[in-house]
């Protein structure tokens, strides 16, 4: 929890992170790993009220890139260390480098972007969100922060028709996570599949569910409930006039991340991309059911 105290290379510059920051994310771009020598970039952003120099002086640096663009931002100016930036187009945020926190390990990044540039040696954490480039919605840097801070989180995530409320997320400590389901009637539906890595239980809170598990195939009602072992093939839809909702407990969990990815692609528009959604269900341990 804040304060974060933080410092250039030669200890000449202190600073102090008062509130917690709105976000923390990688980069992985090209322009990123230029500017840092390294394979990616950390960013933390803050407000400029919660950002206070406490020892020493800083200079200002600007960086023009051959497109035109600018970069700027304050360093040390005794050795040169960057220490934050000020966006051109948000002057109202301030992007420090957490590698230059006193303990950065402190803060993880909950978003890494620009993976289409990443390095191929380079193996990222399983369950935290990845963008190929810049996250379509700018909200998702301050979304991801404050779920990554509070895995209780139960905001609805919603999968095309079907609405994903998560009450327990356990993706990251590998232990039971738990999710309310509503599916409205004739809602589209994943395809039938199998879990390498979660054994999945269903248990009808309103309306009715046509669950299959293998070749059993059941019409359930309020307070009846279906288990999916690991490597079962199985799948669910709502053909009935009422609008049904289902607490889904999964162990291990496979985690709000992964529906939020598959919303990414079902709600782009237009007939879902089945390779990009064939990949994100690869990434989670997902295997389709081969066609009958």
């Amino acid at each position: 929890m804040a304060p974060y105290l933080g410092q250039c290379l030669c200890g000449a510059v202190r600073y102090r992170v008062h509130r917690e920051p709105l976000a923390v994310y990688a980069c992985h771009c090209t322009d990123c790993q230029r500017r840092t020598g390294s394979a990616f970039a950390m960013s933390m952003i803050v407000r400029p009220e919660d950002l206070e120099l406490v020892a020493g002086e800083t200079t200002s640096y600007l960086a023009r890139l051959p497109d035109g663009r600018t970069k700027s931002g304050q360093m040390c100016l005794a050795c040169g260390t960057r220490l934050w930036g000020t966006p051109v187009k948000h002057p109202e945020i301030r992007v420090v480098q957490p590698g230059t926190l006193d303990q950065p390990c402190r803060l993880a990044p909950a978003l890494h972007q620009w993976v289409s540039e990443a390095q191929p040696w380079l193996t990222l954490p399983p369950g935290v969100a990845r963008y190929d480039r810049d996250p379509p919605d700018p909200r998702d840097y301050v979304r991801l922060r404050r779920d990554k801070d509070n895995p209780m989180n139960t905001s609805v995530i919603q999968v095309g028709q079907l609405g994903i409320d998560y009450i327990v997320d356990g993706a990251e400590t590998k232990s039971l996570g738990m999710f309310e389901l509503t599916v409205p009637p004739g809602s589209n539906v994943p395809p039938p599949h199998s879990h390498t890595n979660n054994e999945e239980c269903v248990y009808v809170l309103a309306g009715t569910l046509l669950y299959t598990v293998g070749a059993e195939t059941r019409d359930l009602t309020v307070g009846q409930t279906m288990s999916t072992p690991r490597g079962a093939v199985h799948a669910f839809s709502n053909p009935f006039a009422e609008t049904a909702r289902a607490l889904i407990v999964n162990s291990p969990d496979i985690g709000a991340q992964y529906f939020r990815d598959v919303a990414a692609v079902v709600n782009a528009g237009g007939p879902p991309d089945k390779a990009a959604l064939a990949s994100v269900m690869a990434r989670y341990g997902l295997v389709p059911a081969p066609p009958n």
